[in-house]
C-alpha cells in the first residue's frame, strides 16, 4: 500500500463511529479528492447516519376517515413499514404524494398484509390536527406556474385557483410532540424510511421522491424478501 493510501485510511478511521456506510462515502472523497469525486451531500450523509438505527413509533395518532376522528395508532403487524414524514407547509412533500398514491395502490393489490404505509405529519407545530384532517379530506394545494403539472385537477378554491391532488388511500397520522424529530436528529422533510419487523431502519430516502418511485418500490421488495427469508428458518424450527 502506498503511503498516500495509508494516510487516506488513517484519516478515514476517524469517521468509523458514524457507521460503515458513511465511512466508505467519506473515505472515497478523501482518497480521490474533491476534484475527482464530489463531497457527500447533506441528504446522503443523513441517509447513511440513519441506517440500522432503531425507531420507536409511539405516541402517534391516526385520523380515521371513516369515523372523522383522531385515534391512537394500533401497533403495526406487517413485516415492512414505509414511513413517510411530511408537512403541510412543505411543497416537495405535497408534490410527491400522487406518486405515493400509485405505490400504495399497487402494494394493496400485491401484498396488503406484508407492507404498511404510514404518512406522518411532523413536526406538530407546522401541521395541526385540524389541518391534517382537512387536507386529507380535500387535498388542495396552491397551483404552481398556473397549472397542476399533471398531478391533479385545477379548480377554484376560495378566492384563488388551486390543484386538487391525488393522495394515498390510507388514513394519515400525526405526531403530538417533537419526540420523533429528536429521535431522527433531523427536520429534513420529506423523509421516507423503510423499517423492518424488528423496528430497524433498513433504507432511507431523504428529500423528495421526485421520480424515484421505482427505486423505492424495488427497495420495498428487497426488504420484504429479506424479512421473509429470515423468518422462514424460525417457522421451520417451531413446526418441527
Amino acid at each position: 500500500m502506498r503511503e498516500s493510501e495509508r494516510s487516506c485510511m488513517r484519516r478515514a478511521r476517524r469517521f468509523m463511529p458514524a457507521g460503515a456506510v458513511l465511512c466508505m462515502m467519506l473515505c472515497t472523497w478523501l482518497c480521490q479528492g474533491p476534484r475527482a469525486a464530489a463531497a457527500p451531500t447533506g441528504e446522503q450523509v443523513l441517509e447513511a447516519s440513519l441506517l440500522h438505527r432503531q425507531i420507536a413509533l409511539t405516541g402517534l395518532k391516526v385520523y380515521s376517515r371513516e369515523r372523522s376522528a383522531w385515534l391512537p395508532l394500533r401497533p403495526p403487524t406487517t413485516r415492512v413499514l414505509v414511513v413517510n414524514l411530511w408537512s403541510r407547509t412543505c411543497p416537495p412533500c405535497l408534490a410527491e404524494l400522487p406518486e405515493f398514491a400509485d405505490l400504495v395502490a399497487a402494494w394493496k393489490q400485491k401484498d396488503k398484509a406484508g407492507v404498511q404505509f404510514l404518512f406522518i405529519a411532523d413536526p406538530p407545530e407546522q401541521t395541526s390536527a385540524a389541518d391534517v384532517a382537512s387536507f386529507w379530506t380535500t387535498p388542495f394545494v396552491d397551483e404552481l406556474a398556473g397549472r397542476c403539472q399533471g398531478q391533479g385537477t385545477r379548480m377554484p378554491h376560495g378566492s384563488r385557483s388551486s390543484c386538487l391532488i391525488r393522495l394515498p388511500d390510507v388514513d394519515p397520522l400525526r405526531t403530538e410532540s417533537d419526540e420523533l424529530t429528536r429521535a431522527i436528529g433531523s427536520e429534513t422533510r420529506p423523509l421516507t424510511l423503510l423499517v423492518d419487523d424488528q423496528g430497524t431502519i433498513r433504507q432511507v430516502f431523504a428529500g423528495a421522491l421526485a421520480g424515484r418511485g421505482p427505486q423505492l418500490n424495488s427497495a420495498i421488495e428487497r426488504l420484504l424478501g429479506a424479512v421473509r427469508s429470515r423468518a422462514t428458518p424460525s417457522a421451520r424450527r417451531s413446526g418441527s
